[in-house]
């Protein structure tokens, strides 16, 4: 029998379920087949691994955030962008993006009148199109997901905004460095 594992859903609102999933082996006559393990049943059931890593997301969790249903966990972005690489992928959470937030300035800062635009680029500076939705960016048909702390800056700015569609304000950067 094939041991359970812990699968990654993300949610329109960019939140990301976790479920166990146990699998069942076909035989002669049957289908393969999985089934999703309770959460009650997940400290007998689950890899170490998974349940470390949930044990890590929810020692982030100071809002009480983390919401849990029977079927799975439902991690708010911001807590899945806070776990290394082995605790997500403990977590079937995709892999930190290899993508880099550029962060163009033109403006004056003493004028107030700087304005930050920013960009993803692959190795080389090559800029791409990437969507963000919550801790996941997609572009060129790969799911990766973003980290701290290029999460929180690109979050800060995202809410907040700048002047112009596209750009941060130097207010808003500074803000989220600090």
């Amino acid at each position: 029998m094939v041991s359970p594992k812990f699968i990654a859903t993300q949610q329109s609102d960019g939140s990301e379920t976790i479920t166990l999933l146990r699998e069942r082996p076909g035989g002669l006559f049957k289908r393969a087949s999985s089934e999703t393990v309770p959460v009650a049943e997940w400290p007998r059931a689950a890899p170490e691994a998974g349940q470390a890593a949930l044990a890590l997301a929810r020692s982030f969790d100071q809002e009480g955030q983390i919401l849990e249903e029977d079927g799975g966990v439902i991690l708010p972005p911001h807590i899945a962008a806070q776990l290394d690489e082995a605790d997500a992928f403990a977590l079937g959470l995709p892999p930190a993006t290899p993508l880099t937030l550029q962060l163009n300035s033109s403006g004056s800062l003493a004028e107030g009148s700087i304005t930050v635009n920013p960009k993803w680029v692959r190795r080389g500076g090559v800029p791409v199109r990437a969507d963000i939705v919550g801790a996941r960016v997609r572009e060129g048909g790969r799911v990766s997901r973003i980290p701290e702390p290029v999460f929180s800056v690109f979050q800060a700015a995202h809410v907040h905004g700048g002047d112009k569609p596209g750009q941060w304000s130097a207010g808003v950067l500074l803000s989220a460095a600090v």
